[in-house]
């Protein structure tokens, strides 16, 4: 069955938004109780299945560079989301799958690139870090593991993950039948 299927799906192309602006449209300005997710992956892995969850973050402002840029500085715009996002991926690992949540932060430039790598996801906390000079209140509700790189070093890594990676979603079919039929 899985080998009469395609190994890639179509290329990504500029009409492909448009799909959020039906989203706009079809809420006429009520907020959306909905998230969407940029990009899911699924790979195998050595006893089962993942699913590797991408988040794309474009950093607005300009007063702060790709290394200080943090969804914890505005957690509070944007919280239901990330929440959503981390609840899909507890969702999914309480269900026996491996998953993981990267957050990528990147600006129109493209110079730099900021993986996030999500650990955690804290409703309240109470730390307060310093914010260009000044004692500012900024809560870690997002606990990530960082790393900024140039956008074309994140580029190769991430055309090594797409093209490199073991498996196919379809074929999670298959391994979830299995499970269903053993017990």
């Amino acid at each position: 069955m899985n080998s009469e299927l395609e190994n890639y799906s179509k290329e990504l192309v500029s009409s492909d938004d448009s799909a959020a602006k039906l989203l706009i449209d079809l809420l006429d300005g009520q907020p959306g109780r909905n998230f969407d997710v940029e990009s899911i992956f699924s790979f195998k892995t050595d006893n089962g299945w993942g699913w590797l969850i991408f988040e794309f973050l474009k950093k607005d402002n300009k007063h702060l560079t790709i290394a200080q840029s943090h969804p914890n500085r505005y957690w509070n715009k944007n919280n239901r989301k990330f929440l959503s996002l981390w609840a899909l991926t507890k969702s999914l690992k309480s269900a026996g799958f491996k998953s993981a949540l990267w957050l990528i932060n990147y600006d129109d430039e493209r110079e730099y690139i900021k993986l996030m790598k999500v650990r955690e996801i804290n409703v309240e906390t109470n730390n307060i870090w310093s914010c260009q000079g000044r004692k500012t209140k900024y809560f870690e509700h997002i606990v990530s593991e960082d790393e900024v790189m140039t956008f074309e070093a994140f580029k190769e890594k991430f055309q090594n993950f797409n093209s490199h990676k073991e498996g196919d979603s379809w074929e999670i079919l298959d391994f979830l039948n299995k499970r269903v039929r053993e017990k």
